[in-house]
């Protein structure tokens, strides 16, 4: 018998959370659903399931699921080329998200990810639930965190080259995951 893979192990909790949330997701985007620890090991903690939903030359629209907790590492969307870098808009489904953007310290809720303090930087919070939405302009250092039910929510942005992300934590490699 072959053991599960750390992916495996949460690929059907990351199922049951799209399918509480009672959006419609194609089984080919289902397939396609990309489960991303950003090279530090420990996806439960600091991670994100990703899919495309749409993917064209000028929009991506994509499905992010946070387990509950689960904290999506600081980074930022830096200008390249002629690019000022990715703007991003954050609509909840389900669960909830605090988003922490540069500002005053308004933490209240939210935990940073023991022993990464110094990679979590940021502790402006922004408590999102269904069908809230935040921007995030381009250039500006951002995380986000699940609440206890954990998160899925919309990704609205225009086409972007990912490997320009940066992170806080400089073991996150330059090319974390295709798509992100």
């Amino acid at each position: 018998m072959v053991e599960p893979t750390w992916s495996d192990r949460y690929r059907q909790h990351v199922l049951d959370l799209i399918g509480r949330s009672r959006i419609h997701v194609r089984d080919q985007e289902l397939d396609q659903l990309l489960l991303v620890d950003f090279g530090l090991g420990d996806f439960e903690r600091e991670g994100v399931a990703i899919t495309d939903i749409v993917h064209t030359p000028a929009l991506r629209l994509k499905i992010l699921v946070l387990l509950p907790g689960q904290t999506l590492p600081e980074h930022i969307h830096p200008p390249y080329d002629d690019s000022p870098g990715k703007e991003e808009t954050l609509r909840v489904i389900s669960g909830s998200v605090r988003v922490y953007l540069p500002g005053p310290d308004t933490m209240r809720e939210g935990a940073i990810p023991e022993g990464k303090e110094e990679f979590y930087t940021l502790r402006n919070e922004h408590l999102l639930e269904p069908i809230r939405q935040l921007t995030i302009p381009p250039d500006t250092w951002h995380w986000f965190q699940a609440g206890t039910q954990g998160a899925v929510c919309y990704a609205f942005y225009p086409q972007a080259v990912e490997s320009h992300n940066r992170f806080r934590d400089p073991r996150v490699p330059k090319h974390i995951a295709p798509g992100y």
